[in-house]
C-alpha cells in the first residue's frame, strides 16, 4: 500500500504536469498542416494535439475537422468543408491524410475570391 507521502509526492506530479497546459488548449490544436498553403487534388497531412485536452479532463469522444476560409478572403461564396469526423486519439496526437477534390465546385467557381 502506498504511503500518504507517496501520494503527495504522486498528487504533485500530477499537478505540474497540468500546469503546463494552458486553459485555451482544453480543446486541443492544430498541430500541423503540411504542406501550406493546400493545393486542391494533393494529399493534406493534419496533425492535432489533445495531450493537454487529456490531461485537463477533456478528452475527446470524436473530433470533427472542418476547413474554413478566413473572412478576410471569403466574399461569401466559400462555405467550410466539413472534410472528416475521427474517434478521439487515446494517444493525445491525431494525424491523419486527406485529398480534397480539384473540382469543389465552391473553390472552382470563384478560385481567386478575395
Amino acid at each position: 500500500m502506498f504511503s500518504k507521502t507517496t501520494l503527495a509526492v504522486l498528487a504533485l506530479v500530477g499537478s505540474s504536469v497540468a500546469q503546463f497546459c494552458p486553459e485555451a488548449l482544453r480543446f486541443g490544436s492544430l498541430a500541423s498542416v503540411s504542406p501550406e498553403p493546400i493545393v486542391l487534388g494533393q494529399e493534406v497531412t493534419f496533425t492535432a494535439n489533445f495531450t493537454c485536452a487529456i490531461e485537463l479532463g477533456y478528452a475527446p469522444v470524436y473530433v470533427d475537422y472542418t476547413l474554413v476560409v478566413p473572412a478576410a478572403n471569403n466574399t461569401g461564396y466559400q462555405p467550410p468543408i466539413y472534410f472528416g469526423r475521427r474517434d478521439g486519439p487515446s494517444s493525445g496526437i491525431d494525424t491523419f491524410t486527406v485529398t480534397f477534390d480539384p473540382t469543389y465546385s465552391p473553390f472552382t467557381t470563384y478560385p481567386d475570391a478575395h
